[in-house]
């Protein structure tokens, strides 16, 4: 994809906080500042656009809140205008007729980009996703699937409506065999479209498809494509109660077949991870194991608040996670959690990496 084009359709937008380089996603961010050459055209078409954005790089926080109003009416306590047309959300699911079963929920991370070409036989994270996928298609009439990614952050929520998802390789300066995977899945415009009736702060877009906060776990979960699947984009300033909440107001498209997963990583700190990797050093830190034994303990014990306020209610919350866009996927499906769900975890491998973490879980219907 030319830089033009990737560009205009990414709607990525904040870069690492000590970045400079604009609103790319933060993997491209960091092939810039390490001297990625190959990537020189991408870098000199940032600058030129630089102050052309919707976003001005120029401006700070408390001067782009005021340009944006959208914003104080999802974080305004006073404000219930959202939440109020959330609640609308079962009058429009009427494209797919009521399930006698209730669709699981799932929040997975993504894995490693490192990994994305190996097989299931070398990556078992890969594999425990296959055996995931052929488990909830025989118990279950997938009807369609919907990925929040920690990698389509905008400054609102949008929903992909395209009848086909195009593959979005938003990674970059990697080997040739990282861009010779493919996958190719259909979009749900019907069910897209029922999101977007009910909430009318949603907005449509036919500019994304499947990036790689999706499509990597994807060709594992559901190798053959054939379940449709959409993203609903991460309104980046948002609060995280807005995340949870909007998870909340998306329970009925679990009754009518649709598969919501949120795709992300309860721990990840990109800066720390390439300072030590690049060291030549790839141990995990230390106090990454004290943080996910909290986490699981949260979500086993539904803490969710402690969740949903993940910054201040552990001192490594803002360590483990200085940017929302890899943690708050997790907000989307324990908003979905019902009170006769349990939640079991497919996959909680031992911390390998340093600043990041794997832990994967189901939640399912028990009645």
């Amino acid at each position: 994809m030319h830089a033009e084009s990737f560009y205009l359709c990414s709607r990525h937008l904040p870069p690492h906080e000590n970045s400079a380089y604009l609103d790319v996603p933060v993997e491209c961010a960091f092939a810039l500042e390490y001297g990625d050459a190959e990537h020189e055209s991408f870098l000199t078409f940032i600058r030129k656009v630089k102050g052309q954005k919707q976003i001005n790089p120029d401006k700070n926080e408390d001067e782009w809140f005021a340009d944006n109003a959208w914003y104080s009416t999802i974080t305004n306590p006073n404000c219930t205008v959202i939440m109020n047309t959330l609640a609308y959300l079962d009058n429009f699911t009427s494209s797919l007729p009521k399930q006698n079963k209730r669709m699981p929920v799932l929040f997975t991370s993504h894995g490693n980009p490192m990994d994305i070409p190996l097989s299931r036989e070398e990556r078992p994270f890969w594999n425990t996703l296959y055996k995931l996928g052929l488990t909830l298609q025989a118990d279950y009439d997938v009807k369609a699937a919907v990925v929040i990614s920690a990698h389509w952050c905008t400054d609102a929520s949008y929903v992909n409506t395209s009848t086909t998802q195009k593959q979005i390789f938003d990674y970059y300066g990697f080997p040739s065999e990282y861009y010779a995977v493919h996958y190719a899945a259909q979009g749900a415009p019907n069910i897209a479209k029922d999101i977007i009736h009910a909430v009318p702060s949603v907005k449509e877009t036919t500019e994304w498809g499947l990036d790689h906060g999706a499509w990597p776990m994807l060709m594992h979960l559901f190798p053959n494509a054939n379940v449709p699947v959409f993203e609903l984009s991460l309104a980046y300033y948002a609060q995280p109660s807005y995340h949870f909440e909007l998870g909340k107001q998306l329970k009925s498209l679990r009754d009518k077949g649709v598969l919501i997963i949120g795709s992300g990583s309860l721990i990840h700190n990109l800066p720390l991870i390439m300072k030590k990797m690049g060291s030549g050093d790839a141990r995990p830190f230390g106090w990454e194991v004290e943080y996910d034994a909290w986490l699981k303990k949260q979500i086993e014990t539904r803490r969710f608040d402690e969740l949903i306020h993940y910054e201040a209610s552990h001192a490594l919350g803002k360590l483990a996670s200085p940017t929302p866009d890899h943690f708050v996927p997790v907000l989307y499906s324990l908003g979905l959690a019902d009170n006769y769900d349990e939640i079991e975890f497919f996959y909680e491998a031992p911390v390998s990496l340093p600043a990041f973490s794997e832990r994967s879980f189901v939640i399912k219907n028990v009645i």
